[in-house]
């Protein structure tokens, strides 16, 4: 999916959506951003406090609410590394 539709599909599903606020916005465009700065592969590597610091969150906690609801939702896929000094991948669309 090229990245002007899965934009357009975001902010066209986040309108009747109740649990989407400004954090998740934030952390869906930090995350578009890393996307689009990797040439819009399959997946991306994320870096949590990477994202943290562009998405403007500065709680863990709130950050993986964040990021799960969003995988929840299906906004995008989030695959968890299981581990330590490997990161996690995150899929658009």
């Amino acid at each position: 999916m090229d990245g002007e539709k899965i934009l357009e599909s975001f902010f066209e599903a986040i309108n009747t959506d109740p649990i989407i606020d400004a954090g998740h916005i934030a952390l869906f465009m930090a995350l578009y951003r890393k996307w689009t700065n990797a040439g819009r592969s399959d997946s991306i590597a994320i870096d949590r406090f990477d994202i943290m610091y562009l998405s403007k969150i500065g709680s863990t906690t709130t950050y993986f609410r964040k990021i799960q609801d969003l995988n929840e939702k299906g906004y995008i896929v989030y695959l968890p590394s299981q581990k330590k000094g490997k990161p996690s991948r995150v899929r658009m669309g």
